[in-house]
């Protein structure tokens, strides 16, 4: 995201790292933890979140698959209830994965796997315990989210601390409107000015195909709507100043109750075709600069904030604030941030067959994970 300015009544948007919140055990039995062949009273599966990336989290969205015992008999995921570790009842959703001896949708068979969600707040490298079992329906959040699509071409997905309006047809412009305690905190772009497309120079799609650059049209799908978390999947494509498509997206975006912001993961495709040789393999997936190929110049996503006397805050990862920035924030990433993020920067092969890996798309990686710069930061 590249906002244009932001203002002291926050819109963050961030990235988390969900998968720093990590199911640790799952056994089913007793609240002591010892296993059980049958269902009986008190019985409970003990769930263990931890908290890996050294980051405190206060009011984050986890979910979880479990699977639950069939002598449980639950057919209706609402009898499936959350606890703390001190068994207090707290709101959870459930959205049923798989059933007892027939598909997810068959309502009368009992649930077999459950994907569960709550919102965990737990300290930097520390533990939460949860206790899942039969006896709900459990409590409801204070402030569920609320979906409205009755606006043609609309979509707005209350939180209860934040409204957030998309846009549902071609004009799809990430975050339409965000509105906190009733105030307007954008000034809409269009299409174009959000989703920003240029080549580099004079080089686009790669001559010598047959490249599709028709636009797709518009999709947008809640593949979540529960009352702590909803996710929308908007799928479209990037045009250029021409009005054609070198490129699509795939966007899904996250919102969980009670908080004012939003996760945005971008998903840039290039969908032209793939050509084969002779043998049916791709001659054109694996080299920077292969037909069909697509340059890219600039590419960016952005938010215009509404003009305020406010000052500017920005919070980057690790919850660093930084206000009235004499410079512009820079975020660098060029690399996957694991182990791995240097595979083809060198060589590659078996020893005796080792060659240079360039054009492989990562042979240009300059560093491990991310840089944030600028700003007045250190």
């Amino acid at each position: 995201m590249k906002p244009s300015r932001s203002r002291a009544a926050v819109l963050v948007v961030r990235a988390l790292v969900f998968s720093s919140l990590v199911l640790l055990l799952c056994e089913a039995g007793a609240d002591s933890g010892q296993p059980q062949a049958a269902a009986a009273a008190g019985e409970a599966v003990r769930i263990t979140v931890q908290e890996r990336a050294g980051v405190a989290r206060t009011g984050e969205y986890v979910g979880f698959g479990v699977p639950i015992p069939r002598a449980w008999q639950v057919a209706e995921p609402s009898r499936l209830r959350l606890r703390d570790q001190a068994g207090k009842p707290i709101p959870a959703q459930f959205e049923v994965l798989a059933r007892w001896g027939g598909p997810p949708g068959e309502a009368s068979r009992p649930v077999k796997w459950v994907l569960v969600g709550c919102l965990a707040s737990v300290g930097a490298g520390a533990g939460q315990t949860l206790l899942l079992d039969a006896a709900g329906p459990g409590p409801a959040p204070e402030k569920p989210i609320r979906i409205d699509t009755a606006t043609p071409g609309k979509m707005t997905i209350d939180t209860g601390a934040a409204k957030f309006e998309l846009n549902t047809s071609a004009d799809f412009n990430l975050l339409h409107q965000v509105t906190v305690a009733g105030r307007a905190l954008l000034q809409p772009l269009s299409a174009a000015e959000a989703i920003r497309y240029r080549p580099a120079g004079k080089l686009g799609v790669v001559e010598g195909g047959t490249p599709d650059l028709k636009p797709r049209a518009t999709s947008v799908k809640l593949e979540r709507a529960g009352p702590l978390a909803a996710v929308a999947k908007v799928m479209g494509s990037i045009l250029d100043e021409s009005g054609k498509a070198p490129l699509d997206f795939t966007a899904r975006m996250y919102f969980t109750a009670g908080r004012p912001d939003v996760r945005v993961d971008f998903t840039v495709e290039n969908n032209h075709p793939v050509l084969a040789d002779e043998n049916g393999q791709p001659t054109n997936a694996h080299n920077q600069g292969a037909v069909n190929s697509v340059y890219i110049g600039e590419l960016t996503l952005n938010l215009r904030l509404a003009k305020d006397s406010s000052p500017l805050v920005a919070l980057t990862e690790k919850d660093l604030q930084v206000t009235s920035p004499k410079a512009p924030l820079r975020l660098y990433q060029d690399s996957s941030g694991t182990e791995s993020w240097n595979v083809y920067v060198g060589k590659v092969g078996w020893p005796d067959h080792e060659a240079l890996a360039h054009p492989r798309l990562q042979s240009y990686c300059t560093r491990k994970g991310y840089e944030i710069s600028g700003g007045g930061l250190a």
